[in-house]
């Protein structure tokens, strides 16, 4: 099947189970612990790890022998653009886990003030 989804999954599925487990812990602990600021940080993290993954990839590429000979056009743009839509896809696919962290940190916050207040929350 070529649909443009599927490839997109199948694309996605390179970076294995450390990669997605490292973007989903990520995703989950910064916003648990830093609130909104978190979320933010933890998106640059993941798209600067997916940049500099897909970068030492496209290099390793780059590398072989039967790169040079085959006279294949410097691809610059095109990895830029395909990287730029795989951080996308990561950070919209881990943002559910972010918001639930925030959503737990703040319950745990309200949770926290009622038991100092004495008032039951």
């Amino acid at each position: 099947m070529d649909h443009p989804l599927v490839r997109l999954l199948l694309e996605l599925s390179a970076y294995g189970f450390t990669g997605w487990a490292a973007f989903l812990l990520g995703a989950y602990l910064l916003p648990r612990r830093k609130g909104w600021s978190g979320v933010f940080l933890a998106h640059f993290l993941i798209g600067f790890a997916v940049f500099y993954s897909d970068a030492a990839w496209v290099r390793a590429e780059m590398d072989k022998p039967r790169w040079s000979q085959s006279g294949t056009p410097d691809l610059d743009g095109v990895f830029f653009f395909a990287c730029i839509g795989r951080i996308m896809a990561i950070n919209l696919l881990v943002t559910p886990v972010a918001i639930i962290a925030v959503h737990r940190r703040n319950r745990a916050r309200v949770a926290l003030q009622s038991v100092r207040t004495g008032s039951a929350g």
